[in-house]
């Protein structure tokens, strides 16, 4: 019995790998809410396609995966009020999701910090909140990631010089979908 045992559990943990998977792609159609951070509460929009770079460093075991998550968004290009504001984000966090047979992922996971610095007004910070992805396998070493975030920055911290202050709970939201393209690579 004790060697039967022994096997099964060999053979399970053969299935196990580890992972890291770096990605590049795009975000598009963002929705910024400045919260109080404005003086109205102005609605911004994305008007170009900024670049995001980041990875994935993961465990999968028999189709189930989870890990951490690191990602950078640059260039990102808010209208507020005919007023350009440039920023770029930063965010950091970790997933769960399972592969399916199928060549399909889909995860969710949960960002736990980081911060959007604005060129011109300040940066927005304690970043956190969800998202949504799913993935397909159209090539063998090529996943195609498409995610949706939704997320909250609870402080501000103005960088004009005339007006340095920090504004705690101010109910800032960013939504916005992510496409990219990832390579994963086992670790083991």
């Amino acid at each position: 019995m004790f060697k039967f045992i022994f096997i099964f559990l060999i053979s399970i943990s053969s299935y196990s790998k580890g992972f890291i998977e770096p990605y590049i792609g795009t975000s598009f159609m963002g929705d910024f809410d400045y919260g109080k951070a404005a003086a109205s509460a102005i609605q911004g929009k994305t008007n170009k396609m900024p670049l995001n770079i980041g990875g994935r460093l993961g465990f999968e075991k028999l189709g189930f995966i989870g890990g951490v998550e690191y990602s950078s968004t640059q260039d990102m290009d808010f209208d507020q009020n005919g007023t350009n504001q440039l920023g770029d984000l930063t965010e950091y966090g970790a997933f769960l999701g399972y592969d399916f047979p199928i060549l399909v992922r889909g995860y969710i996971g949960y960002i736990v910090g980081g911060r959007m610095d604005l060129d011109t007004s300040g940066d927005f910070k304690k970043l956190s909140g969800p998202k949504l992805g799913v993935s397909i396998k159209p090539l063998p070493f090529v996943r195609i990631n498409l995610e949706y975030k939704f997320l909250s920055f609870d402080t501000f911290t103005n960088t004009n010089p005339s007006n340095l202050q920090n504004i705690k709970d101010i109910d800032a939201d960013l939504k916005m979908f992510t496409l990219t393209a990832s390579i994963p690579l086992s670790l083991f």
